[in-house]
C-alpha cells in the first residue's frame, strides 16, 4: 500500500529518510523552513561569491554512505578536500550540493521550502502539519521529524513518552562570520588553531575547490563552542565587528574592513551528547525522529539515522 509521508527537515537525515521511503514506493513530501535545502550543509550565495558557512566537510566510513557519495561523484557534486583532512568530502560547488544532488531526479519526492512546521495535528485521516499562520498540509499517514532535538520535542511531546528522550540530546552552538575582502589577507588558506583558540575553524573559501574562484578574498570564521555559547543571544549585525576583531587577534595579522560581512547563529551546530540509537518511533510506528542527535555529530551519521528511520517506517 502506498503511504503519504511527510518529512520535516531537508538536511542530510531528511534526504536519506525521503529517498528510502520513496524507494519503497511511498509518496513523500519534504518540508523545510529555510529558503533552500541542506540544513546545516549550507552554502550562502552573495554578489561577492559563495560561502560554506555551516558544516565544513563530510567523512565516509559506512558502506551505505560510501555508496551515496559515489552517486554524488557521478553527478559531479562532490570532491575530496585533503587540505584539512585526508578523505574529507565537500560539496561541489558548495556544501549544500551534498543534499541538493541527492534530491535531484528522485521520483515520489516533493520538496517545499519556506514552510516552518509549528504544529503536528492528529486527525481521523492521519496527521496535518500547520505553520504559525494556520496554513496547513496533509493529511499524511506518517511523519518523520529530522529537526534538531529541541525543535522535534516541541512538535512531538504530546505524542508519547518515547519522544521525551529527545531532551537527553545536547548541542554546542556556533557563531559564524562570513567576510569578503578586496585584497587577499596574509594568511594560509586553512590556518591551524590551538586548543585554547576561541575559533574552531577558519577557511579561505577559494581553497575549497577550483570552482570557488572569486574576485574577492572570502573567509568563513567559526567561533568555538564556548565562545559561541557566551554570545549566542547577541544580534548578528552586532557580532560582525566583534568576530572580525577576534579573527584579527587570533590570526595576529591586520584584518581590514570587509566589503561584505555577515554573522550567522547556528544554535544547534554540533551534537555534544547523542542518544545512541538510530531513530525513535511512536508506539504505532506512524511518527518517527531521525537526525544527528540520535547517532552522533557526523554528516554520515545523520544520513544513516534518516535511512534507518525510513526503513523502519516503510
Amino acid at each position: 500500500m502506498t503511504l503519504d509521508v511527510a518529512v520535516i527537515g531537508a538536511g542530510m537525515a531528511g534526504l536519506a529518510a525521503a529517498r528510502t521511503l520513496a524507494a519503497a514506493g511511498h509518496a513523500v513530501q519534504v518540508f523545510d523552513k529555510g529558503r533552500g535545502i541542506g540544513g546545516r550543509l549550507s552554502t550562502r550565495r552573495t554578489e561577492f561569491g559563495a560561502f560554506d558557512h555551516g558544516a565544513q566537510y563530510a567523512t565516509v566510513r559506512d558502506p551505505a554512505f560510501s555508496q551515496y557519495i559515489a552517486e554524488l561523484h557521478e553527478k559531479g557534486a562532490v570532491h575530496v578536500w585533503d587540505s584539512v583532512r585526508d578523505g574529507a568530502m565537500i560539496g561541489k560547488p558548495g556544501m549544500a550540493a551534498l543534499v541538493k544532488a541527492g534530491f535531484e531526479g528522485q521520483d515520489g519526492i516533493a520538496v517545499a521550502t519556506g514552510f516552518e512546521v509549528a504544529h503536528i495535528g492528529k486527525v481521523a485521516e492521519g496527521y496535518v502539519l500547520s505553520d504559525k499562520d494556520g496554513t496547513h498540509h496533509g493529511p499524511f499517514d506518517k511523519v518523520i521529524v529530522t529537526a534538531p532535538a529541541p525543535q522535534a520535542l516541541n512538535l512531538l511531546e504530546a505524542f508519547g513518552e518515547v519522544f521525551q528522550r529527545l531532551g537527553d540530546i545536547s548541542y554546542a552552538p556556533s557563531y559564524t562570520l562570513l567576510a569578503a575582502f578586496d585584497k587577499p589577507l596574509d594568511l594560509i588558506d586553512v590556518p591551524e588553531l590551538g586548543e585554547a583558540s576561541q575559533l574552531s575553524m577558519v577557511c579561505r573559501q577559494s581553497a575549497r575547490g577550483p570552482d570557488r574562484t572569486s574576485d574577492h578574498d572570502l573567509w568563513v570564521v567559526q567561533a568555538s563552542a564556548a565562545y559561541s555559547a557566551t554570545n549566542i543571544e547577541e544580534e548578528r549585525d552586532a557580532m560582525v565587528p566583534v568576530l572580525l576583531r577576534l579573527f584579527q587577534d587570533e590570526m595576529g595579522v591586520d584584518v581590514p574592513q570587509p566589503i561584505y560581512g555577515a554573522g550567522h547563529r547556528w544554535r544547534y551546530a554540533l551534537v555534544e551528547e547523542a542518544l545512541g540509537e538510530p531513530f525513535l518511533l511512536s508506539a504505532d510506528g506512524s511518527l518517527g525522529v531521525a537526525g544527528d542527535g540520535l547517532l552522533g555529530p557526523r554528516i554520515e551519521l545523520a544520513f544513516l539515522s534518516g535511512a534507518h528511520c525510513g526503513q523502519a517506517m516503510a
